[in-house]
């Protein structure tokens, strides 16, 4: 039976099947113990109980460590669920619930994200101007935005808007955006593959809140992001019919393209967990949860802790 004791007294092989170095790994189990002592303690309080608390069926995963090696594991190899079964000498069922369980607190302990508890109005106040945005983001100077998809199973109904004329396969597509250190800042909802990434960008609740005068700088996919960001940069396009680019146009987009490969080592960082880079296979529901919790992992291994 696969534990966390055991595998983390081979540390080059935990941070092969999970990603993350045993320290990393134990960083981030402390932020969700509370989590999960709190909805422990709701699960075993409610009302319609039968039994004391103390009683009934225990975890076949005695420690909370040992269920999130189960989570890491399966973001990390994207292995079945019924393989994660065998390695941990339990049932898939019990896999499938404590995978849920995990996900649920990942995406609350994912603050960095934008997923600021309820609560604290003063994280949900909009951000009116550029002094605002530098209180709340001391170091950071302007931002790289870029979108990645990711090859989806081909859905039963809607298949048109999931068919990416790019990839030509169904796909889901997110939008990463990061700032000059290469700290994940903000991650979107998962879309459908179809979505052009400049309607994406404009349709981010993030991006709606940014001061006007921010720096940011994307791809071709983002022309047109100066109407609402004039200090933004995208690279020189070639129009149809037109003349070609001269040599200051093309040494600005080599220059550009020299900052952005920045976004695209983050992207590479986020699809090392296996489950954003293989064929998904699971809840379309939930990809953008998943992605945002391998993009909060992924700033914790990068020293990005907040």
């Amino acid at each position: 039976m696969l534990t966390f004791s055991k595998l983390s007294k081979t540390p080059f092989s935990f941070q092969r099947m999970t990603g993350v170095t045993v320290e990393q790994f134990e960083k981030i189990a402390v932020m969700i113990r509370p989590l999960w002592d709190e909805a422990e303690r709701a699960r075993l309080s409610r009302p319609d109980r039968q039994r004391a608390i103390g009683a009934g069926a225990k975890y076949h995963l005695p420690t909370l460590n040992d269920k999130l090696l189960v989570l890491f594991m399966y973001y990390r190899t994207y292995i079945t669920m019924e393989f994660l079964g065998f390695l941990f000498d339990i049932h898939k069922s019990n896999i499938s619930r404590v995978i849920e369980k995990l996900e649920k607190l990942m995406k609350k302990t994912a603050t960095l994200l934008g997923d600021k508890p309820k609560r604290d109005r003063s994280q949900r106040k909009r951000i009116n101007n550029l002094e605002d945005f530098m209180k709340k983001y001391p170091e950071m100077k302007g931002m790289i935005v870029d979108a990645t998809e990711q090859e989806t199973q081909r859905p039963q109904r809607g298949q048109k808007a999931y068919y990416s004329g790019k990839k030509k396969r169904h796909t889901m597509k997110n939008q990463i955006i990061i700032n000059e250190k290469g700290e994940i800042i903000d991650t979107t909802d998962s879309h459908p593959g179809a979505k052009h990434d400049k309607k994406v960008f404009d349709e981010s609740p993030f991006v709606k809140s940014l001061p006007k005068n921010i720096g940011m700088d994307g791809d071709s996919g983002y022309q047109g992001m100066k109407d609402d960001f004039p200090h933004a940069r995208t690279p020189f396009k070639k129009k149809r019919g037109g003349p070609a680019l001269n040599k200051i146009q093309k040494r600005f987009n080599h220059s550009l393209s020299r900052i952005r490969v920045l976004v695209e080592n983050v992207i590479r960082r986020v699809k090392i967990f296996k489950i954003l880079s293989y064929r998904y296979r699971g809840n379309r529901k939930k990809h953008g949860n998943i992605f945002k919790s391998i993009s909060f992992i992924t700033n914790m291994k990068f020293g990005f802790s907040g």
